[in-house]
């Protein structure tokens, strides 16, 4: 579409009012990357495996549902910012305690190798 002059400009104006909600869904879906969105969701996971988290926490299993919701939606904002809270809790839910319970419970139970089976996780 070319557009010259202020009668020109106020009809492109009224065309984006009147399809605002298609011109968003556009430039939504144009900014979509997503090889990149699964390497923001596996970067969050691997937080949660770092600090021990089982995914069990209720918070943690809730900002994890809006991020999928959000790369359902395609909502590459709404992806990040609940990637960013899964981390966020994730390290809020690991206690200064929590590593030395978890070396008694191995004391316990020889066979508990963390959360990852790897001796550690």
């Amino acid at each position: 579409m070319t557009v010259s002059g202020p009668a020109g400009a106020a009809a492109l104006g009224r065309e984006l009012v009147a399809r605002k909600a298609e011109v968003l869904a556009h430039l939504a879906v144009s900014r979509w990357d997503g090889p990149a969105a699964v390497r923001l969701m596996e970067a969050a996971d691997a937080v949660v495996e770092r600090h021990g988290c089982r995914g069990a926490d209720p918070a943690i299993q809730a900002a994890a549902g809006r991020a999928c919701e959000a790369y359902g939606r395609r909502d590459v904002d709404g992806l990040a910012r609940a990637c960013a809270e899964v981390a966020q809790l994730a390290a809020a839910t690991d206690p200064s305690g929590w590593e030395s319970g978890r070396q008694a419970r191995r004391k316990s139970s020889p066979g508990d190798h963390g959360p990852s089976g790897r001796g550690g996780g």
